[in-house]
C-alpha cells in the first residue's frame, strides 16, 4: 500500500493488515510473523509468538522487533544461537522445553526472562539468562547461567546446585564426560569469561572437561569445580584430592555463581 509492504492473517473473521517487518527471530526456519497454516501463531497487537502445540520447535536469530514467546501444552524449544531481547522472552504454559545448539542468550527488560507457574525443563545446550526465573527449574543436561534468582533448581528427582568450571577457552565448545547418568553433555559452550555452568546434586562428582579431570564437591549450595591433581596424601585409602572419605572430607573453596534461594 503506497509503496510499503503489507501483511495480514485472515482466519475467518476480520482481520488487520499491518506493516510487513521482519522480527528476526525464525521459527523452523520461518520468520515468526509468517504464521499462515503454521503450529504456531503471532500476534500483530502485541509482537507475541505463540507455539501453539506440544510439538518441536526450532527457535533461531536476534530479535529485530519486540518478540515475546508464549509456550503452551508442553512445547519443546531448540534454540539454535538464540539471542533474544525483549520485554518478557518467555512464558510457560503447561510446561517448556528448552534444547539448545550453540551458544544462546536470553535477556528480559522487565524482571522475567521466563514467567509462568509450570516447569522449564533444561534438557541440554547453553543457555545465558538474564532476569528472574519465576517458574520451576528443572535441569537435565547443558550450561545454564543465570543472573538472577533460579528458585530450588532440581533435576526431576532431587536439588541440583550450579557448579562453575572456570579458565576455559572462552566461547569455545567443551566435550564433558563423567557426569551423571542422564546429564546431557552436547552442545556446551564456555561463556565470554571463559566458564561453563553445570547442576548437580548433592556428592563429590569427578568428571573429564576439554581433556582436564575436575572434581567437584556439591554440599548443599553451588560451588566450582577443581582441577583434579592427586597429591599423594591419602586418608585409609583415598587420595585427598577425592573431597571426601570416612569421616573425613575436604573443603574447597566455594564461589556461587548465581543466587541461590533455600527451598
Amino acid at each position: 500500500v503506497n509503496g510499503v509492504d503489507g501483511f495480514a492473517s485472515v482466519d475467518g473473521a476480520a482481520a488487520t493488515a499491518a506493516m510487513d517487518t521482519e522480527t528476526g527471530i525464525f521459527v523452523n526456519g520461518v520468520d515468526a510473523h509468517y504464521d499462515d497454516g503454521m503450529s504456531w501463531t503471532w500476534a500483530f497487537t502485541n509482537n507475541t509468538l505463540r507455539l501453539a502445540e506440544a510439538a518441536q520447535y526450532t527457535v533461531s536469530g536476534p530479535n529485530a522487533v519486540v518478540v515475546d514467546i508464549v509456550a503452551v501444552d508442553g512445547a519443546t524449544v531448540v534454540a539454535s544461537n538464540l539471542c533474544l531481547n525483549t520485554s518478557a522472552p518467555f512464558t510457560a504454559e503447561g510446561g517448556l522445553t528448552l534444547k539448545g545448539t550453540g551458544y544462546n542468550t536470553v535477556t528480559a527488560s522487565n524482571a522475567s526472562c521466563i514467567a509462568g507457574t509450570t516447569p522449564v525443563v533444561f534438557a541440554g545446550g547453553t543457555f545465558s539468562l538474564t532476569g528472574d526465573v519465576d517458574c520451576p527449574v528443572v535441569v537435565n543436561g547443558g550450561s545454564v547461567y543465570g543472573s538472577a534468582d533460579f528458585g530450588a533448581v532440581s533435576n526431576g528427582t532431587e536439588r541440583v546446585y550450579c557448579v562453575t568450571i572456570a579458565d576455559l577457552t572462552p566461547n569455545a565448545a567443551v566435550e564433558i564426560t563423567g557426569l551423571p547418568d542422564g546429564y546431557a553433555t552436547d552442545e556446551i559452550y564456555a561463556d565470554d569469561a571463559g566458564s561453563v555452568y553445570l547442576w548437580l546434586p548433592n556428592g563429590t562428582h569427578k568428571f573429564v572437561a576439554a581433556g582436564v579431570t575436575y572434581i567437584a564437591r556439591v554440599s548443599g549450595g553451588n560451588t566450582s569445580a577443581h582441577v583434579y591433581t592427586p597429591i599423594g596424601i591419602t586418608i585409609g585409602g583415598n587420595d585427598t584430592p577425592n573431597g571426601e572419605g570416612d569421616g573425613w572430607a575436604r573443603e574447597f573453596a566455594n564461589t556461587p555463581p548465581v543466587k541461590d534461594r533455600a527451598a
